[in-house]
């Protein structure tokens, strides 16, 4: 937990700093060319600055909110996930999947896992049909000229029959659990077994990143 509070805090600083340095940047950019150019010159490069100043503001607000987003259930992830997910994405476990749930709506554990010869069928088992989950599975399937690959797939799985309170808190802790599975590059949301469905919603997907 305290962990993840200092990579928060960690991630704000350095933001803190691009900041920073990209306005004195501009600012630097500004200067020099308002000083050696005509009227009508120091006029376009004041649009230029404005505008480059104000997608910075912009930047920074969207980076904000998504930290803030980070933090807003006040969930946290347990530490034991981390080293988990170290070791199934190096595949030094025999493990094929992780469920992933809220427990007393503080911290995010372990579920349940499937071993290597687990199949997605059995993923989808896993997920109960009224409460909603977070996912990560090493899925396997083949690419459109038929070579056989692997990708890791985050899965937020909220169905739509779960509480309105239990909805809120995992959408809102989702970014967190995303931050502790760095690296992961597919995310699905699903809320129904519809948009679970392997080769109708999930596999479409998967293919556009092989």
């Amino acid at each position: 937990m305290k962990r993840m509070k200092n990579i928060a805090r960690s991630i704000e600083r350095q933001r803190f700093y691009y900041h920073t340095y990209l306005h004195s940047f501009h600012y630097f950019l500004f200067v020099l060319l308002f000083k050696n150019y005509d009227a009508h010159s120091r006029c376009y490069c004041t649009v230029i600055y404005l505008f480059f100043y104000t997608q910075l503001i912009v930047h920074w607000m969207n980076q904000s909110n998504e930290l803030k987003k980070t933090q807003a259930s006040g969930v946290t992830v347990h530490d034991e996930i981390a080293g988990l997910y170290q070791d199934f994405k190096l595949q030094k476990t025999p493990t094929r999947f992780y469920t992933y749930k809220i427990e007393n709506k503080k911290v995010i554990i372990v579920a349940s896992s499937g071993e290597r010869s687990a199949t997605y069928e059995d993923f989808c088992k896993d997920l109960p049909e009224s409460e909603p989950r977070y996912g990560l599975i090493d899925l396997e399937f083949k690419t459109k000229d038929g070579r056989p690959t692997s990708k890791l797939v985050f899965i937020s799985w909220i169905p739509e029959s779960s509480s309105i309170r239990e909805k809120m808190l995992y959408s809102s802790s989702k970014e967190s659990m995303k931050a502790a599975l760095n690296g992961v590059g597919i995310h699905i949301n699903a809320t129904d077994n519809s948009e679970l469905d392997f080769d109708d919603s999930i596999l479409p997907v998967v293919k556009k990143f092989a």
